[in-house]
């Protein structure tokens, strides 16, 4: 059991630094419009997807490496055949999809529990030339120490923290200009509870519910331990 399966058993939508609030500054970063082609990569149960699709008309596929997460993204589109939206399960790292197909690719949370560098490499190949990703990730502080950082890892099964100057020199690396980077705006932690659904599946493994009782006091050390950041890249 991991804590990607108790974010799937247990349906949690927003699981991402800012929760809500940080969605939609991240999504202020950009001029969504009409036919505007998006990938959300690692949709979740597809919240935000679900979001761009019925606000923007946009034309949305998000992904999933977890199928009960895909499952329950798509529980929610019986309802909304109109809509220019489809999930997939599938790898990030063979995203299903041609070369230079998406204007815009959404990472909320993410990019730390992958081989970064793999994705990247991945993302780079669907994104149109001039492509914007809209990054929302935690991270990690000069000063964490090696104690912090290995009880992050270990919890939340993280490939690995970054710096924001790791990050950004990553991101050129694979070929993105970073345009900017933002603090997310603070809220209270109220504020980010009632923006918090759940859809919980049957018969949940009682393994998954101590993840439940750890991560609430972890997660007043990561608001010490890390920065939480949006970042706007661009395919060049």
């Amino acid at each position: 059991m991991s804590y990607l399966d108790f974010l799937s058993e247990f349906g949690v939508s927003s699981a991402h630094p800012g929760g809500i609030q940080g969605t939609k500054a991240l999504l202020d970063q950009y001029d969504f419009s009409e036919g505007t082609k998006v990938l959300d990569a690692g949709c979740g149960i597809g919240s935000t997807a679900l979001f761009l699709a019925q606000w923007f008309d946009c034309s949305v596929v998000g992904i999933d490496q977890h199928p009960v997460m895909v499952a329950k993204a798509k529980r929610q589109l019986i309802e909304e055949r109109e809509l220019d939206l489809s999930y997939i399960c599938s790898s990030l790292y063979k995203i299903p999809a041609e070369e230079s197909t998406f204007d815009v690719i959404i990472i909320e949370s993410v990019l730390s529990f992958l081989q970064a560098e793999k994705a990247l490499e991945e993302f780079y190949r669907v994104l149109k030339k001039d492509g914007v990703m809209l990054i929302n990730e935690a991270i990690k502080r000069e000063e964490l120490s090696n104690e912090a950082e290995h009880q992050l890892v270990s919890f939340y099964g993280l490939t690995k923290l970054r710096t924001l100057k790791e990050w950004r020199r990553l991101f050129e690396t694979k070929g993105f200009d970073v345009v900017k980077s933002l603090q997310i705006p603070k809220v209270f932690d109220e504020d980010i509870e009632h923006g918090i659904e759940f859809q919980l599946s049957e018969n949940i493994n009682p393994e998954l519910f101590t993840y439940l009782d750890q991560h609430g006091p972890l997660q007043a050390k990561v608001k010490e331990w890390m920065e939480e950041k949006i970042i706007v890249c661009k395919k060049v």
